[in-house]
């Protein structure tokens, strides 16, 4: 299991010097997909940039050069209008940082431009496309350069400003392909759009955008890496995000999710770096590698050691941004640098004794907080341990030495002032109308920002106990507001005169609360005061502390569970509460109060507003597991124009392809239906059939085996199908589905698809079917990729930039399902985003829409809204003490006798679905809500399965009613799923695989009977390849391996409250309510699985590839960076015995193995696919 993550060159980077060698050592693991596709485009674009192209390359290379320098755009996503033959839209491509998206009125010229791109190893980051007509098929605010060239229809100038980012240039080229004199559009930034240069919005602390474009969200505007925090028991792994300039800065830890907990056996390695991306299309412009300077080992004492909630909030003010420069600490312990924004090159930095804790700017100077290293307990006492922990803080606190507050120019770090300090509470400092202030646990202080003289101190007692205070070493911030200073005391809110000190005012009753271990809000809008732990019904009036508002919400804001681990933020018109994901709350008549708890924010960090979106970032949450949108996305108030939702526009979406023939229908007479698992040797479709199995009947594999062909594909490779003698496979990096023969791995034909294809195509009649990421689904001729038909299952031609490549706003998976003559396929991301998931019935051979429907919402009312989610506590258990945070609110204990009584009469072979309380009429609980989200449909040939939702096969859908409180949903039949969808390779721990008749809900599920991080089954029994525990902590113990574990399709599980006998504990994991057939250990991280059946559909055979997980000299990151070599390992179906094993020469692509043809067909991460049998 390996990814390589390259960035951009760089070449007066002192942190990274790059060459090809060094390239190769700076692996950091994220995503399978970006791995080798990263390294192939370095090491090309590092041969282009220094022997250049020859002949008329070298030209346009030339030409290229000097349109992005007239453009002056360093990086994001370029649009080539008129691309032609593609060799200027390749040219565009000189760096990393960049995407290029050709378009072109003709298919020809549009085919002709692919095949050049791909000879030249660019097409995925450089990619082209269709287009006719006036508006161009990209999301608002998308692209930094639209080139025009000559011979394309000119776009209408507003729609160019449309698609252009806030200062983007739009160039015109002339018939000799140089820049029209005159003729260049540059959009100027909106003065209703906003940026958020520091982690409370700017050095005054008061975390308030004046963006008036973001508001409740409906459209997602880009989506990157990762998809989860590393862990919800290590440091939080995101933090310090700003904005300026339409950049994105932040710190990242990108080492492994299973490598970073408290029972892994050691100390989990850390991959620490400071990005760069652009803030309108996500594309990442650069990253630096803080090595081994950055260890959240080193973190101060500030709660649990190893744990989510010992990461200093401070760390999230180190990192401030301006238009052109970015100040940053790149060591834990060390002094602010000063980096070129555009390119992340080091220009200097801050030279002073000591580190700086936090940094501020403010009219062009830094403002830093700097200290000497804290001392630090020899032993820490465990989280639960609270007492204690408050009485080493306490004299923690007593301890410290003195700090500092120091003034520096940020042009070039020379030092103005130092002031000495007590102490700087954490969070405290704030510079605002020529002052600078901070808490030292004693008083407010106020400095001259100009000479740090003193100008005044007023007491005031610290913001918490230390019992709370000693979580993340927080305070409140000094919020400092025209002519005001606002602090949360202990002992209530209290304003002063900012040029005195004179206290104006307190409100006992309003101060700022600390949430669940995260102070909560305290903002200043138009002269009213906002603070609480979130109710958030009175507003006062800045002057005078009286009450100036009053909002009438009703239980909005209950929460049903703890508040979320991170800071409330707010703009002028909305605050953005951290209830249960993001509520926002409308001061401008409360017309357009929404929540959304299907979006999080990193633990520590939270949202941010800024450029007019809502950026959610990566988090550790089980909660809403059946919506919850994973990820780091940007997400926007304005949905799509000019989308049909209704279907009025169908005939128009289908188009007729070259291999479509007019009696076309009568020679496909028997579409076989592919739900059922047949007893073919052949691998049809993604997982081999409709139930994703991945059990292959009757398909005679040895378990000996040894290599029959390989094949050098390149990029990034799904699993493979097989069936009529072809082995079809998708390459996602560059969009491309390769055929090959079967017998003799000859590629027959490639076929480039519009976008990114995630899955491969299911084959049946002699054709292909397949959706695309550009919202296409196709039919294509087996035997030579002709085109049949196309139908845009998307509706509308909208573009967004997803992981690095440019793909729909809707976009479809690769595998879609064929039965009875029909193909069933989705196009959207979910129900809450872009008008929901569209989902079709189309007819095989002729592509016309035969069924159809629309999953969207559901979307609370008003009078929802103002009645709250179900509280857990009303629902048979008490839920925020339980939780870790704040009060319980109403309810009762249930008795826990009654719950396994009810548990204990459950059928077998039932993920227990208790009818405690009927929560089926609520729209949400604190845990769940209604609701769907895209993931690779399956199917029992009764019914189609998706995440939480279901459909029949008329695409109605059928209710799957909430039994608990925490999301657990009767689904009616037995069916394979994913809590955090199939394609998601992370091995986070508190995602699963299961095959179950019930949706686990909260309560993580890796510990059930039939469930792990990858299984297969058969007719009688699942094989689940399992990492963790029944905890829902990360509790692999590294090196270790996987457990293979065989269980009967019925066995029963239970969580953790309910399981008969008393299980003991509460129910936040699933236990098995049986033993297992079969258990053995197997020193791989599993990645692929496959059981061969006989021909009764009985297991043989599991064959299991991955990694070995080993820790050379130590080295607990070899095994995730494909440093330990691969094996294929085999044990009997029926007992586990080792059977044999092979070596592989790389780790296979995440569930990326097939059997057919009396043998095992593997992708690897090397781009290779490999056909292993017999030896004959």
């Amino acid at each position: 299991m390996r990814s390589i993550a390259i960035y951009c060159v760089r070449r007066r980077n002192p942190i990274m010097k790059e060459s090809v060698p060094q390239i190769m050592r700076a692996c950091t693991k994220r995503s399978t997909r970006e791995q080798y596709r990263s390294l192939l485009q370095r090491l090309v674009l590092i041969s282009l940039l220094l022997s250049g192209f020859a002949g008329a390359q070298s030209d346009l290379q030339t030409t290229a050069e000097q349109i992005l320098k007239e453009s002056g755009v360093t990086g994001g996503l370029i649009v080539h209008v008129g691309c032609g033959d593609g060799r200027l839209t390749a040219a565009l491509f000189t760096q990393q940082g960049r995407l290029v998206h050709g378009l072109d009125s003709d298919s020809a010229r549009i085919e002709s431009a692919r095949r050049y791109i791909q000879s030249r190893n660019l097409y995925g980051p450089v990619s082209v496309d269709l287009w006719s007509g006036s508006r161009l098929p990209y999301a608002d605010h998308l692209a930094r350069l639209v080139v025009v060239s000559p011979s394309a229809p000119v776009p209408p100038k507003e729609e160019i400003l449309r698609v252009l980012a806030p200062n983007g240039k739009a160039l015109f080229l002339d018939e000799s392909l140089t820049v029209k004199k005159g003729s260049t559009i540059e959009k100027p930034w909106p003065e209703l759009m906003d940026h958020w240069t520091h982690y409370l919005y700017d050095s005054s602390n008061n975390a308030v955008s004046k963006d008036r474009i973001v508001g409740p969200l409906r459209s997602m505007r880009w989506a990157a890496e990762p998809n989860w925090l590393r862990s919800h028991n290590w440091y939080s792994s995101f933090m310090a995000m700003v904005s300026a300039g339409g950049r994105l800065f932040y710190l990242i830890d990108t080492g492994p999710a299973p490598l970073a907990g408290q029972k892994t056996g050691t100390e989990p390695p850390q991959r620490w770096q400071l990005m760069a991306r652009d803030a309108f299309s996500g594309v990442e412009l650069w990253g630096m590698l803080l090595a081994d300077s950055w260890d959240a080992r080193d973190y101060e004492f500030t709660g649990p050691a190893g744990s989510l909630w010992g990461t200093p909030l401070t760390v999230n003010r180190r990192v401030v941004a301006t238009d052109e420069r970015v100040f940053a600490t790149l060591k834990y312990r060390g002094p602010v640098s000063i980096l070129d924004a555009a390119t992340g090159s080091i220009l200097g930095e801050v030279k002073t004794p000591g580190h700086v804790e936090e940094i501020l700017h403010r009219d062009g100077v830094l403002y830093l907080r700097v200290r000497d290293i804290p001392p630090r307990p020899e032993k820490m006492p465990g989280g639960g341990q609270r007492a204690k922990l408050a009485e080493l803080y306490s004299d923690y606190i007593k301890n410290l030495p003195p700090e500092r507050v120091v003034a520096a120019r940020a042009e070039n770090g020379e030092v103005l002032w130092e002031s000495p300090a007590r102490l700087v509470a954490g969070g405290s400092l704030a510079a605002a109308q020529g002052r600078v202030c901070y808490h030292d646990l004693k008083d407010i202080v106020a400095l001259d920002a100009k000479t740090g003289k003193e100008l005044w101190r007023t007491p005031a007692s610290p913001s918490f106990p230390a019992d709370r205070t000693l979580v993340r070493g927080i305070e409140s911030p000094v919020v400092l507001y025209k002519d005001y200073a606002l602090f949360s005391a202990g002992d209530g809110l209290v304003c002063l005169d900012a040029a005195t000190g004179k206290q104006l005012w307190k409100n006992p009753r309003a101060r700022i609360g600390i949430g669940f271990s995260a102070p909560t809000q305290l903002d200043v809008i138009n002269g009213i005061v906002w603070a609480g732990t979130g109710r958030m019904g009175a507003g006062l009036d800045v002057k005078t502390g009286a009450e100036a508002r009053r909002l009438d919400l009703g239980e909005m804001l209950a929460r049903g569970h703890h508040i979320r681990c991170f800071r409330g933020k707010a703009t002028e018109r909305y605050l953005i509460t951290p209830m249960r994901g993001a509520e926002f709350i409308d001061l401008e008549g409360e017309g357009l109060n929404m929540v959304h708890d299907w979006m999080r924010g990193a633990c520590g960090y939270g949202v941010m507003p800024a450029n007019g979106l809502l950026y959610g970032t990566p988090d550790p949450c089980q909660c809403y597991s059946g919506t919850k949108v994973n990820g780091f996305n940007a997400f926007a108030a304005q949905i799509p124009a000019g989308i049909d939702i209704e279907g009025k526009t169908f005939a128009a979406r289908l188009e007729r392809g070259p291999a479509f023939a007019g009696d076309l229908p009568s020679q496909i007479s028997d579409f076989k239906s592919q739900i059922a698992q047949s007893q073919s040797a052949e691998w049809p479709m993604y997982r081999r059939d409709a139930a994703r199995s991945g059990s292959a009947p009757a398909a005679r594999v040895p378990t000996t085996l040894t290599p029959r062909w390989s094949a050098s594909l390149g990029g990034d490779l799904t699993q493979p199908v097989i069936a009529e003698g072809r082995v079809l496979v998708c390459d996602r990096a560059s969009h491309t589905i390769h055929c090959l023969d079967a017998a003799t791995g000859q590629r027959r034909w490639d076929f480039i698809a519009g976008g990114p294809v995630d899955t491969p195509p299911t084959l049946a009649g002699g054709r292909a079917f397949l959706g695309g990421s550009d919202g296409w689904v196709y039919c294509l001729q087996a035997n030579d990729g002709a085109v049949i038909w196309r139908f845009r299952a998307a509706p509308g031609d909208q573009r967004i930039v997803a992981r690095e490549k440019v793909e729909s706003v809707w976009p479809c998976h690769g595998s879609v399902i064929v039965s009875n003559g029909l193909v069933y396929a989705t196009a959207g991301r979910s129900s809450f985003l872009d008008e929901g998931i569209f989902v079709f019935a189309l007819d095989a051979a002729t592509g016309e829409v035969r069924h159809h429907g629309r999953l969207e919402g559901p979307w609370p009312s008003r009078e929802q809204l103002r009645a709250g989610v179900r509280k857990s506590s009303e629902g048979g258990r008490a839920s925020d003490e339980e939780n870790g945070g704040g009060e319980a609110k109403g309810g009762k204990k249930s008795a826990k006798s009654g719950a396994a009584s009810k548990a204990s009469s459950a059928p077998a072979g039932t993920v227990n679905a208790l009818n405690v309380v009927d929560f089926s009429k609520d729209w949400a609980t604190g845990y769940d809500t209604e609701g769907a989200r895209s993931d690779i449909l399956v199917s029992d040939g009764a019914a189609l399965y998706m995440s939480q939702a279901k459909l029949d096969m008329t695409l109605r859908q059928v209710p799957t009613p909430r039994s608990k409180w925490d999301g657990r949903r009767a689904m009616g039949a037995r069916h394979l799923m994913a809590t955090a969808g199939f394609l998601d390779d992370t091995y986070f721990h508190r995602a699963s695989w299961l095959y179950s008749d019930t949706w686990p809900g909260f309560p993580t599920a890796t510990g059930a009977a039939n469930a792990g991080v990858i299984l297969v089954f058969d007719r009688e029994r699942s094989y689940a390849a399992k990492l963790y525990g029944t905890s829902r902590y990360p509790d692999h113990p590294t090196g270790s391996g996987v457990r293979l574990v065989a269980d009967r399709l019925d066995a029963p599980s239970y969580t953790l409250d309910e399981k008969p006998g008393g299980g003991g504990g509460v129910g936040t994991a699933w236990d098995r309510g049986a033993p297992p057939v079969w258990e053995t250990g197997i020193p791989l991280l599993a990645r692929a699985m496959v059981v061969t059946t006989d021909a009764d559909g009985k297991g043989q055979a599991v064959f299991v590839a991955g990694a070995p997980d080993v820790t050379p000299e130590g080295d607990s990151m070899a095994a995730y960076d494909g440093r330990t070599g691969a094996k294929l390992v085999s044990v009997a179906a029926a007992d586990g015995e080792k059977l044999a094993e092979c070596d592989l020469s790389a780790a296979p692509v995440f569930d990326g193995m097939a059997a057919a043809m009396d043998s095992l067909f593997v992708s690897l991460e090397n781009g290779e696919l490999l056909r292993l049998g017999s030896s004959r």
